[in-house]
C-alpha cells in the first residue's frame, strides 16, 4: 500500500471498531484509541486519564494473546517486545508505536560490543573512557577471539604487576626477579609503541607480540611458580640485560611502581579496573537478568566454559571492573532510563530519576563465583538466602539517596550533578550514536531503553549494557515510585510535547531532559 492507503486502511479500521463497540461501551466518533501489550497498568490509567479509550483485545503480554493482536484500530500502540509492534500490516504513518526496528544494535550484548568499537573512528569518542573492553567470542572468523587473548595476557600481566606491589613481601618477590623483569619487558615493549602515536590498541598488540615466542606468551599466561624459571631461554638475556640493574631484591618494587605510573597514564581509566585477580565477565548474548553469567579469571575456565555450551550459544566477554564502589558493604549498579524520540535527526531524552540495585550478598573479591555478591538483577538477588536480611530496603535506593550518599561522604553536595551525572551522559551518547546508522528511522514512534551503569573508587562511571522494554515491575517502593512517575512522563514527552519538539522550559520535557540534538 501507498502511504496514503496505509492512512485511509487504519481511518477505516478505527470506524469500524467503534462501530462496532456501541452496543457493549458507546465511544465517541472521534475516539482515540490505544493498545497495550504488556504489564504497563500505569500507562494505562494515563491514557485512560487523558479521554483516550483503550481497545478491547489489548493485553497484559502473554504471549499467545499478544500474538493475536493483528488489528490497524489504533492511534498509539504500546508493546513490550518490537515484535508484535511489526507483525501489524500497513501501519499508517500517524500511528504512534513504542519501537523502532534494528535497536539490537544497541540493546543486544554483541551487537552494543561491535558497534561501540566504531565510535572513535565515525564519532572520535574515546570508548575506553565508560566502555570496559568486551569482545565477541562468536566471532570466530574475525579478530576478536585473538584481540581478546592478546588483552587477556596484557591484563594478566598488569595484574601480576599490581600484585607484586600490593601483596607481596620483599621477600617473595625476591624468589621471582626473572618473571618481573619479562612482565616489565612486556610494559615496556607496549609502552614503546603507544609513544609511536601511530597505532591503536590492537595494532599495538600485533606489532608487539608479533616477534615473542610461544613459551613467553605461556608463561604469562600463568605467572605462578618459583624463579629461575626464564635463564636457560635464550630470548631471556636481553630482558635480563635490560633489567639486571634496576630489578634488585632492593629496587625491584620501586622499578614495578614506576612502570605501573606509566601505564596508568596510558591505559586511563581502563587502568584502574584491571586488579590482582584479571576477572572477566562472560555473558551469554540470548539471555537476560542475569541468567548464565559466570566470572573467571583464567583463560582456560573461559574456553572451558564456552566449549561446554550449547552450540549456538553467543558469547560476549567483558572486563570485570575489580575495584567497583561499594556501599553498606554491597556491590550495586545504577539504572537509567532514557527514551529516543528520532533517529534522523538524533534526539535523546534523559530522564531525571534513577535507582540503584544491591547486590543481597555482601562483596568479597576473592569470591568470584558468588553470583549473590556480583550481580545486582532483582531476579538473581532474591534468590539469595540473605536477600530479605539487607538493611537496604528491597535492594534498592532511589538516585537521590546515592546523591545524598555521594554529598555526605565526599563533602560536596553537588558531587552527584558534576561528576557523575555527566559521565552517564556521555556512556548514553556514544552508545545511541554507535548505532545510529543501523536503526531505521520512523516518524510518530518513540523507544524507551534501561541504562546499566556502574561506579568505581575513583567515580569513574561505566556503561555494561543497554536494555530494551525495561522492566515496569512495581517490585519495591522504589520502582512503584518510579515506575509510575516515568510511564506518567511518556505521554507528556510524545503528545504533549510532540515527541520532544517542543519544550516546556530549557530543553526540557516534564522530567524528561534533551540531552542530545542534531
Amino acid at each position: 500500500m501507498t502511504a496514503e492507503e496505509c492512512e485511509d486502511y487504519c481511518n477505516q479500521s478505527v470506524k469500524e471498531y467503534i462501530a462496532s463497540q456501541q452496543q457493549e461501551r458507546p465511544l465517541p466518533k472521534d475516539a482515540k484509541l490505544f493498545v497495550i501489550l504488556g504489564h504497563y497498568d500505569d500507562l494505562r490509567q494515563e491514557l485512560i486519564r487523558r479521554g483516550w479509550h483503550e481497545h478491547t483485545h489489548s493485553c497484559t503480554g502473554a504471549k499467545t494473546d499478544a500474538q493475536k493482536f493483528k488489528s490497524n484500530a489504533f492511534h498509539f500502540m504500546y508493546t513490550t517486545k518490537a515484535k508484535d509492534v511489526f507483525r501489524i500490516k500497513n501501519m499508517a504513518a500517524s500511528q504512534h508505536i513504542n519501537h523502532f526496528e534494528g535497536t539490537k544494535a544497541l540493546t543486544t550484548k554483541v551487537g552494543l560490543t561491535h558497534n561501540m568499537k566504531n565510535l572513535i573512528w565515525e564519532h572520535s569518542i574515546d570508548i575506553d573512557a565508560f566502555f570496559p573492553q568486551s569482545y565477541d567470542l562468536s566471532d570466530t572468523k574475525g579478530d576478536e577471539v585473538k584481540d581478546f587473548q592478546e588483552d587477556f595476557r596484557f591484563c594478566q600481566v598488569v595484574a601480576y604487576l599490581k600484585n607484586c606491589v600490593e601483596t607481596l613481601s620483599k621477600k617473595d618477590l625476591a624468589k621471582q626477579l626473572d618473571k618481573v623483569m619479562v612482565a616489565l619487558w612486556l610494559c615496556q615493549r607496549r609502552l614503546e609503541v603507544t609513544k609511536e602515536d601511530i597505532f591503536t590498541l590492537k595494532e599495538w598488540d600485533t606489532v608487539y607480540y608479533k616477534g615473542i615466542p610461544d613459551d613467553v606468551h605461556e608463561a604469562m599466561c600463568d605467572v605462578r611458580g618459583g624463579g629461575g624459571m626464564f635463564e636457560r631461554q635464550p630470548w631471556f638475556r636481553k630482558v635480563f640485560s635490560t633489567y639486571k640493574e634496576s630489578v634488585t631484591e632492593e629496587g625491584a618494587k620501586g622499578a614495578v611502581r614506576e612502570m605501573l605510573e606509566k601505564l596508568k597514564i596510558v591505559l586511563g581509566k581502563q587502568y584502574s579496573i584491571i586488579g590482582t585477580k584479571n576477572a572477566w565477565i562472560l555473558k551469554p548474548g540470548g539471555k537476560s537478568r542475569g541468567r548464565g553469567i559466570t566470572i573467571h579469571s583464567k583463560f582456560e575456565n573461559i574456553l572451558q566454559a564456552i566449549a561446554t555450551s550449547q552450540e549456538d550459544t553467543i558469547w560476549v566477554i567483558m572486563k570485570y571492573i575489580e575495584n567497583p564502589l561499594i556501599i553498606l558493604n554491597k556491590k550495586f549498579d545504577i539504572r537509567q532510563w532514557v527514551v529516543v524520540t528520532s533517529w534522523r535527526p538524533l534526539r535523546i531524552f534523559y530522564f531525571d530519576e534513577c535507582y540503584l540495585r544491591f547486590t543481597s550478598d555482601n562483596y568479597d573479591p576473592a569470591r568470584l563465583h558468588n553470583k549473590f555478591m556480583h550481580l545486582t538483577n532483582n531476579c538473581i538477588a532474591s534468590q539469595s538466602k540473605n536477600f530479605n536480611q539487607s538493611q537496604i530496603e528491597g535492594n534498592m535506593w532511589h538516585g537521590e539517596q546515592f546523591a545524598g550518599y555521594l554529598a555526605e561522604t565526599y563533602q560536596d553536595p553537588n558531587i552527584y550533578k558534576d561528576k557523575i551525572q555527566p559521565q552517564i551522559k556521555q556512556g548514553i551518547i556514544g552508545s545511541i550514536l554507535s548505532a545510529r546508522d543501523v536503526v531505521v528511522h520512523r516518524e510518530n514512534t518513540h523507544e524507551m531503553f534501561g541504562y546499566d551503569f556502574m561506579v568505581d573508587t575513583n567515580l569513574n562511571v561505566w556503561l555494561i549494557e543497554v536494555n530494551s522494554s525495561p522492566s515496569m515491575e512495581h517490585s519495591t517502593h522504589v520502582t512503584e515510585r518510579l515506575v509510575k512517575s516515568i510511564l506518567t512522563e511518556v505521554p507528556h514527552l510524545v503528545m504533549d510535547c510532540k515527541n520532544g519538539t517542543i519544550f516546556d522550559g530549557d530543553k526540557k520535557c516534564g522530567k524528561f531532559e534533551l540531552i542530545y540534538s542534531e
